[in-house]
């Protein structure tokens, strides 16, 4: 009820009516090498689905820093979550540079970023060129979901990745509400 209450109050920033499948998420993060991920970067944690599902899969020794603006859905992502692994931030992305200096990380520090903002209203040049691509490093991935609602408006994302990374891969996600397509992005 959280994401739909949100979503009636604001429906340009939150994507979705409701959280992601069980099966969206998985494929999300099917494509993240948890055993060597020290670093992991969740943007748009909503409820903490994904949030939940990526503090079970880490290793001992990684951090997910977790950024959501909305604060009604930054408490449901918080309820009943307990992990020295997660630090998170009740914050907007586009408008909290120096974060992660402040954390004592600096350059391509992210073993992964995975982002599930909505993209159609969002400025997916500015999130790619300004806080993903500065935190990536070199052998990383970076995941975007993208309801398939928004290509149907005519919304195309994979020309805008094609821009940044060397490879993309795409997979729809049928069993999801609405269907989604996930974006495994690598440079």
């Amino acid at each position: 009820m959280s994401f739909l209450r949100e979503y009636i109050k604001n429906p340009k920033e939150i994507g979705s009516i409701t959280a992601d499948s069980s099966r969206c998420v998985d494929i999300m993060l099917d494509a993240v090498d948890f055993r060597r991920a020290n670093v992991l970067i969740e943007y748009g944690s909503g409820t903490g689905a994904v949030t939940r599902e990526i503090l079970q899969r880490m290793n001992t020794h990684a951090r997910l820093l977790s950024f959501e603006k909305n604060p009604g859905l930054f408490r449901a992502t918080l309820a009943g979550l307990n992990s020295r692994q997660l630090c998170a931030f009740n914050r907007d992305i586009f408008t909290c540079s120096g974060v992660f200096q402040d954390l004592g990380l600096d350059g391509h520090f992210a073993d992964c970023i995975i982002s599930t903002l909505p993209c159609s209203t969002i400025d997916c040049h500015k999130l790619i060129e300004n806080h993903v691509l500065p935190y990536l490093q070199a052998d990383a991935v970076f995941i975007q979901y993208m309801h398939m609602l928004s290509v149907i408006k005519g919304f195309r994302l994979l020309p805008i990745l094609n821009r940044y990374f060397g490879l993309v891969k795409r997979k729809a996600v049928w069993r999801n509400l609405p269907p989604a397509f996930v974006y495994i992005c690598r440079l």
